[in-house]
């Protein structure tokens, strides 16, 4: 991978910036699978949830082979909707942004869900 000269980050959400675009697509870390290959990983699913129907999921979802589990950490009191019917929800306080659930996620349910498959 090419270092580039600029260090200095423009957009994270699109192909031109060469320093940090393609960050939200998950597409410019080294050794990241394709498409076709992500498909067959096992993989834990988390999504931050406000307001608004999770309706998208289980289409966004098709052809995945190996989810491990669904979390919807939901921030915002609003009941969630669309949702997988495998899905696990969370309540926890409107603190912070979606970063404050991922942060949530890494923390609390993950080390439960390690010590569910590992003991």
């Amino acid at each position: 991978m090419d270092v580039p000269a600029i260090t200095k980050c423009t957009c994270v959400d699109c192909n031109e910036d060469k320093v940090c675009g393609g960050l939200w697509l998950g597409n410019r870390y080294p050794g990241m699978p394709s498409e076709e290959e992500a498909i067959h990983i096992k993989m834990h699913i988390v999504v931050s949830h406000c307001k608004k129907s999770l309706d998208w999921m289980p289409k966004y979802l098709e052809g995945f082979k190996n989810v491990a589990s669904i979390h919807v950490i939901s921030k915002c009191g609003q009941e969630v909707k669309g949702a997988p019917n495998e899905t696990t929800t969370v309540v926890v306080p409107n603190v912070g942004r979606c970063d404050h659930a991922f942060a949530y996620y890494i923390t609390e349910i993950l080390p439960q869900l390690v010590t569910q498959r590992f003991g």
